[in-house]
């Protein structure tokens, strides 16, 4: 790896271009002070290293290790780390947060806390340090990130050491020309050269009196959110004449095709290069090009606030979006398994000219974009509503009357009424039972459009419907709704001025619950188009764009929802997007703003609805159950085992990540399995799954194969997965909790055709392997095989050697002892059975032969003891 020796006196210019978008008063670090700079970048940073100063002072983790308390130790990190006012990490989601190393179950602490304390403070060179780190997080397979120890080196040595936020990092080395230095995993050479640029910079800055490292951190964090901000735009077809449209736009993403690359986020260019290059020699009868094939590096580099116009063709643009998210490879995916996620924001269909659009990707300048934007936008041949529509709402805006209603009755009903109802009703029909369980969605939903005031023939100048909670009222109560006037359609959530109990309630929830719903909300309420506020601050201009007179921020809203009236919170279309879109366009953009809000609905039903509403969040992805702690000593005590057997047999399970339980006939190997893996995965969400090998099993059962399946045309030969397969997707599911799969009879079968390329990926399970159909195979690293071998059947030394080297074996012998014990139990004494075995199985003098305990564990063992002999 190269490192950098200079920094240009351009880059540097452009870098303090960069920052002064955002503090363009800024003089220097020091002398005189950026005050406004100083409180966003360096007040807070200086309050944790002043913390850790105290917290992890080198004499205090020395004293603490002598003392062998680890655990305060570790919280000192955990402290330091969740600080609630000074966070530099990543903490919203526990599994996967910068923290989640100090959360692993069975983690080592003393050894963790002696390799942590040589990182801060050992001997040698910080590289080497950093590396014996790394070594003993890898072989111990714990989480990896950029963010945990370089957080604490930094805080320790604010003077020399930076903080890797890994996107700010690698987009400000991207910029300056150096992201080759970058690896996605953490790595000593990496950051040492990470390291000497941060030194560099901070030697090219010294006219701008730089302190210390939190500076410069401070000026590549700044930097780097300026040149995220930058969008680019790009054009992406989703798919030949669009065939993938709907599933974009429903799910959210682009893809794009060439899958046989495999999943490439974690390739640098010329990994991508050389893995082209050798597919491209290796079939030439894809009829691949370099120049095709490069999409897909382009595609994968395109970043979160880059937008996406989606076309068929060169004559039609589908839609428009905002990239929310980094490239991501769906292997489940069925074609085109390159994605980036993407929030389609405009789906009014354009006409454009574009002869240049003939690939897959092109880039797209700012100028070609806003033209895009502004291209012809007609009817949709296939919309609800037509221009009648919207003449006969401004009709009654001019003139809201009873008699105007009943002039043109059969056009209102036809034009507005029907298709209005047809849209809501569909819907309903995809919503999912999260909200129709608590949601009215078929009775009295619907207003009417003349006015119920006491024959005083007045007429409302807009049409709605709303599903309101069950039991409830449509007028009065919390609601989701539909609603239409002469320039728009709005649906979102409502409570008028003057609705019932739950107005308040929501108030008070929102004032009880504000800083928890700050965190819990977040992701649903800062959609960037939804409208806070009352419907009257939401102007269309004359060009179809929407402005908002005062409109809130989701925080202020929440903060004091009632300031504006009407508790409203909406998507507004203006008319030409209503006119431009089929019901197909509309229907999933309303259920998806619908299920965003519904969590306001709860905070307007419930006198306590945070739970329910982290309930609802998680219903897409629902936790499962918690399994019931079972200790080693619980299982020693029912297994008859000693524990201190066990206690190495789940060593050598952990350090292996498969086992064989090997023995002879009735020793309880099975049930042995069944024990251990329910250890495994106490306390947990993991589960455990059992297989049983035979002769006539093979790769097609557990790993994957053709299967026949009736269709209407006849017979169609779908791939389909195996056990092995399946539950691997299960366990991915689980997160880090250990899920078992038990092979029983692991040895009948013929194991070298039964599991395929697995052969492999037991030994390196960090590795992915293309299976036949294209599909990639990994074993996730939450999976624990335990296998079952009766070695009557098979000695284990004709047992592949392939195989022995690949699973720990774990010898099960007669459990005399256990015989004993279990019989303390039943009244029968043992003792001279257990002589007679001892004597047997010494004569047969060969221990595949012996005969095992488990076949006297009976409880009526008297009457039945000549018929098991």
């Amino acid at each position: 790896m190269e490192h950098p020796m200079v920094l240009s006196s351009q880059k540097v210019g452009e870098l303090l271009s960069l920052f002064k978008q955002q503090y363009p008063d800024w003089k220097s670090f020091s002398n005189p002070i950026d005050i406004r700079f100083q409180e966003d970048e360096i007040d807070y940073k200086q309050k944790l290293i002043d913390k850790a100063k105290h917290q992890l002072a080198e004499p205090e983790l020395r004293e603490l290790i002598q003392s062998e308390d680890y655990n305060t130790f570790i919280a000192r990190l955990q402290i330091l780390g969740q600080d609630k006012e000074n966070n530099l990490l990543f903490l919203r989601y526990p599994s996967s947060s910068d923290l989640n190393i100090l959360s692993v179950p069975d983690l080592d602490r003393k050894t963790f806390c002696k390799v942590f304390y040589d990182l801060l403070y050992g001997d040698g060179s910080l590289e080497a340090r950093l590396d014996d780190y790394l070594t003993w997080i890898e072989r111990n397979k714990l989480p990896n990130k950029w963010a945990f120890p370089t957080h604490f080196l930094f805080l320790c040595h604010p003077e020399t050491e930076i903080f890797i936020k890994p996107s700010a990092i690698k987009t400000f080395l991207d910029f300056i020309d150096q992201g080759s230095i970058f690896t996605s995993s953490p790595s000593a050479q990496s950051y040492s050269a990470i390291r000497q640029v941060a030194s560099f910079l901070k030697e090219a800055l010294q006219p701008y009196k730089p302190r210390d490292m939190v500076d410069i951190q401070s000026l590549i964090w700044v930097c780097s959110s300026s040149l995220s901000q930058q969008a680019r735009y790009w054009k992406i077809a989703p798919g030949e004449d669009a065939w993938q449209w709907d599933e974009c736009r429903h799910q959210g993403f682009i893809a794009i095709g060439w899958d046989e690359l495999g999943d490439i986020a974690n390739l640098s260019r010329s990994q991508f290069d050389a893995r082209r290059d050798q597919l491209i020699t290796q079939h030439p009868g894809w009829k691949w090009s370099k120049t095709g094939v490069n999409q897909v590096w382009v595609f994968s580099q395109i970043q979160e606030g880059d937008r996406i116009v989606a076309n068929r063709g060169k004559t039609e643009v589908l839609g428009i979006g905002t990239v929310t998210g980094s490239y991501y490879f769906d292997a489940n995916a069925n074609e085109q398994k390159h994605r980036l996620p993407v929030q389609w924001y405009d789906l009014t269909p354009r006409s454009v000219n574009k002869s240049g659009w003939q690939r897959t990707l092109i880039a797209v300048s700012e100028a070609e974009f806003s033209a895009i934007t502004e291209a012809d936008m007609g009817t949709h041949p296939k919309s609800l509503f037509s221009p009648i529509t919207f003449e006969l709402l401004a009709e009654l805006k001019a003139t809201p009357k009873k008699t105007t209603y009943l002039a043109r009755k059969d056009e209102f009903k036809q034009q507005l009424e029907e298709p209005f109802q047809r849209l809501f009703r569909q819907v309903a029909a995809q919503l999912p039972e999260a909200l129709t369980e608590r949601m009215e969605t078929e009775r009295k939903i619907f207003a009417k459009i003349p006015k119920n005031d006491f024959k005083h023939g007045g007429a409302w100048d807009f049409y709605w419907g709303a599903f309101y909670p069950k039991g409830g009222q449509r007028t009065q109560d919390a609601q989701l709704f539909l609603w239409m006037n002469y320039e728009r359609l709005e649906f979102g959530f409502f409570i008028g001025m003057y609705g019932s109990e739950q107005r308040q309630r929501f108030i008070q929830n929102c004032q009880k619950y504000y800083s928890l719903l700050l965190d819990l909300l977040e992701e649903n309420l800062s959609d960037p188009n939804l409208f806070f506020g009352s419907r009257s601050r939401a102007i269309i201009s004359s060009d179809g764009t929407i402005s908002g007179q005062a409109n809130l921020s989701w925080q202020d809203w929440l903060k004091n929802p009632e300031q504006l009236g009407d508790l409203h919170v909406a998507i507004v279309l203006p008319k030409s997007t209503v006119l431009a879109s089929s019901i197909d366009q509309l229907t999933p953009q309303i259920v998806q703003t619908y299920q965003q809000l519904f969590p306001l609905i709860l905070l307007a039903t419930s006198n306590d609805p945070t739970l329910e509403i982290e309930e609802y969040l998680l219903g897409d992805e629902p936790s499962l159950p918690i399994n019931p702690p079972y200790s080693l000593a619980q299982c020693a005590e029912e297994t008859y085992m000693d524990s201190e057997v066990l206690k190495g047999w789940v060593q050598a399970l952990d350090r292996k990540q498969q086992a064989v339980l090997y023995g002879p006939p009735g020793t309880g190997k099975t049930f042995l399995a069944r024990h251990l893996a329910r250890h495994l995965v106490g306390d947990g969400n993991g589960f455990v799954d059992i297989v049983q090998f035979h002769p006539a099993y093979t790769y097609e059962d557990f790993i994957q194969g053709i299967r026949p399946k009736r269709t209407e045309g006849g017979l169609d030969y779908p791939t389909v997965p195996g056990r092995f397969l399946d539950f691997c997707k299960r366990a991915q599911s689980c997160g880090d909790h250990p899920c078992v799969l038990i092979i029983d009879e692991i040895n009948r079968a013929n194991l070298a055709q039964v599991f395929g390329e697995l052969m492999y990926l037991l030994e390196y399970r960090d590795e992915k392997l293309y299976l036949a159909s294209g599909d990639l195979l990994s074993i996730p690293k939450n999976v624990r095989i335990l296998g079952t071998m009766n070695t009557a059947d098979r000695s284990i030394a004709l047992v592949d050697h392939a195989l022995r080297r690949r699973f720990a074996f774990l010898y099960v012998p007669p459990n005399y002892e256990g015989l004993h014990k279990y019989h303390e139990s039943t009244g029968y004494s043992a003792a001279n059975l257990i002589r007679i075995l001892r004597r047997i199985n010494a004569q047969l003098d060969d221990p595949h032969y012996q005969i095992g305990t488990s076949f006297f564990l009976r409880l009526d063992l008297d009457t039945e003891l000549k018929s098991i002999w």
